[in-house]
């Protein structure tokens, strides 16, 4: 009887602790994003939490939603809301994020992103479909709330469809691909001062390119350093550099210029965010499926090898 109430202690505590985990990390990103890039107390083109929302549920199951909401609600209670209206936000912004587990389920999805069919899936039913319901219920309680007027519940539905879509596409690739890193062995000292220079490099890149176009107009100068992370280091190389890149330009758009961004700017932003992302992450996903097929091949090669010199030795004559 021991055994078992010391078993049960061991996975109440591992389920208590992860909750905790995933708590403290929706809040940082919560609030990370609100200083970041926020336009009174709603995160505009990147809702950070949404990605850390996902990638918990997908990494550590349906237990820890708990701990989302209760992220969502300590956000709310940071931000002195009501104890009410935070509930009812906290409810309306996490309650979709099962489902959306639920359906990447549904269809065999495998959290490290190794196939281009876990990439569209994570695209269209995470990102796309699974953030449409969320959109539609947090504008909702919002306008309820007295928050926003009725006239404004288009606009803004699809303004936090975009921002919770991209946080899905930004944070939630990261999350995945770094909880399965791990240090190689036997890597060459020039391989890391490589892997270095690319990460703060692409980050200098993208501040001075928005500090010299506020328009970002030559945004597209930054792909190159993208194209070279998806190349060189596949998924743990292209997700972090998305990130960075991602950060510093919705970062740029709400503090570095002087004017206030515009609907065409955040148009033009959302739409190069959510571009550079796929076009990066898809070039990574298929370089490393190439390598893995390069890697069957030659173990093949080598079965086929062993194979005919065992072949080749029971056919001679035996003396």
């Amino acid at each position: 009887m021991s055994c078992v109430h010391n078993r049960l202690f061991r996975q109440v505590a591992v389920v208590g602790l992860q909750n905790i985990a995933v708590t403290a990390a929706y809040l940082v990103g919560r609030l990370w994003g609100l200083h970041l890039f926020a336009e009174g107390e709603f995160t505009r083109v990147l809702f950070p939490a949404a990605g850390i929302a996902v990638a918990g549920l997908m990494i550590f199951g349906l237990r820890v939603w708990p701990g989302t909401f209760l992220g969502a609600l300590l956000t709310s209670e940071t931000l002195g809301r009501p104890l009410l209206d935070g509930v009812a936000l906290s409810l309306a912004t996490t309650v979709t994020y099962p489902i959306v587990c639920i359906l990447l389920r549904r269809v065999d999805f495998h959290t490290q992103l190794d196939r281009i069919r876990d990439l569209l899936a994570l695209v269209a039913l995470a990102a796309g479909v699974g953030m449409i319901p969320a959109a539609v219920i947090r504008t909702s309680v919002v306008i309820l709330l007295g928050t926003s007027s009725p006239a404004a519940f288009w606009h803004l539905t699809v303004v936090t469809w975009v921002s919770l879509a991209m946080g899905v596409l930004v944070v939630t690739p990261f999350l995945l691909v770094v909880r399965k890193m791990r240090w190689p062995r036997n890597v060459r000292p020039l391989r890391v001062l490589e892997a270095v220079t690319l990460l703060a490099g692409t980050a200098a890149l993208t501040l001075a390119v928005t500090m010299v176009s506020p328009n970002r107009q030559m945004l597209f100068l930054v792909f190159p350093p993208l194209i070279w992370a998806a190349w060189r280091f596949q998924l743990a190389g292209s997700t972090p550099s998305i990130l960075i890149v991602s950060a510093v330009a919705v970062y740029s758009m709400f503090h570095l210029p002087a004017r206030l961004a515009t609907d065409n700017d955040l148009i033009i932003l959302e739409a190069f965010v959510a571009t550079a992302s796929l076009a990066t992450l898809a070039l990574a996903v298929a370089v490393s499926e190439r390598n893995r097929a390069q890697d069957r091949i030659a173990n093949a090669s080598i079965e086929l090898v062993h194979a005919l010199h065992k072949l080749d030795e029971s056919a001679r004559p035996r003396e």
